[in-house]
């Protein structure tokens, strides 16, 4: 599962958007993202299925990422802890 870099995240003590790293990071852009599902598919040819969360990369990039190499969309990110970590 290619995950989109989630530069911003919610501070819990005042409950601020925050940049982790100082405005220095932009998140990737939907081309960039694509590329990845493109480039994952050809270099982890031994890994099944590749999916692709819409509510993390909207659904139109979701829907042309399925055209770059993806073969699965989902949008139950709730159970994951991924987006988190991401």
């Amino acid at each position: 599962i290619p995950l989109r870099y989630q530069h911003d995240f919610v501070d819990m003590k005042d409950g601020k958007v925050r940049n982790r790293l100082q405005a220095r990071t932009t998140m990737a852009s939907g081309a960039e993202a694509l590329k990845t599902f493109a480039v994952s598919r050809l270099l982890f040819d031994n890994v099944p299925h590749v999916k692709v969360f819409w509510v993390m990369h909207g659904l139109q990039t979701a829907q042309l990422a399925l055209q770059f190499g993806a073969d699965d969309m989902d949008g139950s990110v709730v159970e994951y802890k991924i987006t988190h970590d991401a």
